[in-house]
């Protein structure tokens, strides 16, 4: 991890990285590619509610639905 100096080297460091983020116009396709985990996590409950509703089971599908 780089040490800085002052904490104005640091605070333009966040800033300008702030600022890469936020010119993509699309933010959700910014979450989608740069945060593979939250398209990964929501596939993984979808199919967990997917299962518990094909056999029938509604307990199970609503433990599922606490962890989305």
């Amino acid at each position: 991890m780089k040490k800085f100096k002052t904490s104005a080297e640091k605070a333009q460091l966040q800033e300008a990285s702030l600022n890469q983020l936020l010119a993509e116009k699309n933010l959700l396709r910014n979450a989608f590619v740069h945060y593979t985990h939250v398209p990964l996590g929501l596939m993984v409950a979808g199919l967990m509610l997917l299962t518990s509703w094909l056999v029938n089971r509604p307990l199970l599908r609503l433990d599922n639905a606490l962890f989305i």
